[in-house]
C-alpha cells in the first residue's frame, strides 16, 4: 500500500515562487518601463515654466522616414511651425510639429496639399503656449503635461503581477505547516 503524497516542503515551495516571482518581475518590468518613463518625463516638462510664444513662419518639408518594425519606408510630405519667446531679455525659438493624426505619422502626408492646408491652421502672429527648460532655455516644448489614460493602464496592469507575487509569498511564509513554520518545515513523522 502507498503512502499518501506529501505536501512539499517549504523551501520547495519557495524556490517555485521565487522562480515564478522572477519571471512575473521580469514580465511586470517590460510591460511598465515605456508608460514610466513617459509619466516621469511629463512630470519633469511640467515643472518647467510656461510662456506665450508667436508662431513666425509655417512650414511644409519632404521627409524620408526608413523602414521601422512593420512599417515600410515612406516618403511623406510634412506641416510644422516656427516659433519665437521671449526668455530673461532674450528671444529664442523653436519648431513646432503638427500632431494631426495620419496614415504615415503624426502631421504628414502623402499629398503636399494636405502638409499646405495643416499648416495653414497656425498663420504667423498666432500665439501657442510653450514650456521652457529653465537649466536651457534654447530647449523648449509644446507637448502636453497631461498623463495618457493608457499609460496609467498600462502602469497598472503592468504592476498587478507584482501585487500577485508578493501574495503569494506572503502566504507561502505565513502559512504554518506540520512541524514548523513555512520556511523550517519538516515532514511529521510516519507512522506504521
Amino acid at each position: 500500500m502507498t503512502e499518501p503524497r506529501q505536501p512539499p516542503s517549504g523551501p520547495v515551495v519557495l524556490a517555485v515562487l521565487l522562480a515564478f516571482g522572477t519571471v512575473m518581475v521580469g514580465l511586470s518590468a517590460l510591460v511598465c518601463w515605456q508608460p514610466a518613463s513617459d509619466i516621469l518625463e511629463l512630470r519633469r516638462l511640467a515643472r518647467w515654466p510656461v510662456v506665450q510664444a508667436t508662431i513666425t513662419a509655417p512650414h511644409v518639408e519632404y521627409r524620408h522616414f526608413a523602414e521601422a518594425r512593420h512599417q515600410p519606408a515612406m516618403n511623406a510630405w510634412c506641416a510644422g511651425w516656427d516659433y519665437d519667446y521671449a526668455w530673461q531679455g532674450r528671444h529664442l525659438g523653436g519648431v513646432l510639429e503638427d500632431t494631426t493624426s495620419g496614415l504615415l505619422a503624426q502631421g504628414c502626408f502623402v499629398y503636399e496639399a494636405g502638409a499646405r492646408n495643416a499648416a495653414s491652421r497656425r498663420p504667423p502672429g498666432s500665439v501657442v503656449a510653450v514650456r521652457v527648460d529653465p537649466a536651457d532655455p534654447w530647449k523648449s516644448t509644446t507637448r502636453s503635461t497631461d498623463i495618457p489614460s493608457g499609460d496609467l493602464l498600462q502602469l497598472t496592469a503592468g504592476c498587478a503581477p507584482l501585487l500577485l507575487v508578493a501574495a503569494l509569498i506572503r502566504v507561502a511564509l505565513t502559512r504554518p505547516r506540520a512541524g514548523g513554520s513555512a520556511l523550517t518545515a519538516s515532514r511529521a513523522p510516519r507512522s506504521r
